[in-house]
């Protein structure tokens, strides 16, 4: 996967969430999803905590992120599979 991802896209973002890039992601999740009363809700989570994590992120078609171990983050499943803007 790593081989084909770093071959195939000019744009390559790993986040391991065995290791410290999956809790570095998910502070980022947290941060992006972050909301108080009276202002408009966050659009775009999932690619404002891309962002967030990698400042040089662009979401194009020669970018692909791998999120591995995700298993190991059920905090990270959940908020991606909420979050609209990840599809």
């Amino acid at each position: 996967m790593d081989r084909f991802a770093k071959e195939n896209f000019k744009n390559y973002i790993y986040i391991n969430c065995a290791e410290s890039s999956g809790g570095q992601f998910l502070k980022c999740m947290i941060e992006a999803k972050r909301w108080s009363p009276g202002t408009s809700r966050p659009a775009n989570v999932a690619l404002k905590a891309m962002h967030l994590y990698e400042r040089t992120f662009v979401d194009t078609e020669d970018t692909v992120v791998v999120i591995d171990k995700i298993q190991e983050t059920k905090e990270i499943y959940n908020l991606i599979r909420q979050s609209k803007s990840w599809y």
